[in-house]
């Protein structure tokens, strides 16, 4: 199931002149894009609720919430270093949240703050891991260059016979 389709290609037709947009399959800048916008509005809107319990100061905070949208900006279908650099912020986004929510979760399971806190460290933990798997899999389309694989047949009965 193929949902993102946000960077198109031109491509000619033979009987014609014009360029026409054909979508580009396994790029998926807008959806990360759109990860890493919502994930800093998230923090950027809990910090005044949270900054007293987190364990990261309000300043790395502020400047996650900043970098998280000039990467998101960054992406683009041309430049592989901002897809590896987008797909480390995802890894370490998710490791940071995942931290932070599980030690929300360990100081205090009945303060209603500290399961406020859990959960939207847990939903941006989950976000991030979302980016991290969309960040792959555009790197990926972008190392393969939309290369078309052998059929299966081809793969399984290269096997055989040695």
């Amino acid at each position: 199931m193929e949902i993102y389709y946000d960077y198109f290609e031109p491509k000619k037709e033979e009987d014609n002149t014009e360029e026409i947009s054909q979508p580009v399959r396994h790029y998926y800048g807008d959806a990360i894009r759109t990860i890493f916008l919502v994930a800093g509005a998230g923090i950027i809107i809990t910090l005044p609720f949270f900054s007293e319990i987190s364990k990261i100061p309000s300043i790395i905070s502020i400047a996650m919430a900043v970098i998280f949208a000039l990467f998101g900006g960054l992406m683009s279908p041309r430049q592989r270093q901002a897809m590896i650099a987008n797909a480390v912020i995802a890894l370490i986004g998710f490791i940071v949240f995942e931290y932070c929510a599980m030690d929300a979760y360990q100081t205090s399971t009945t303060d209603p703050k500290y399961q406020a806190f859990f959960l939207v460290n847990q939903i941006l933990a989950v976000l991030f891991f979302l980016a991290m798997y969309l960040s792959m899999k555009t790197i990926r389309w972008r190392v393969l260059g939309e290369r078309e694989l052998p059929d299966q047949e081809k793969i399984f009965d290269a096997g055989e016979g040695e």
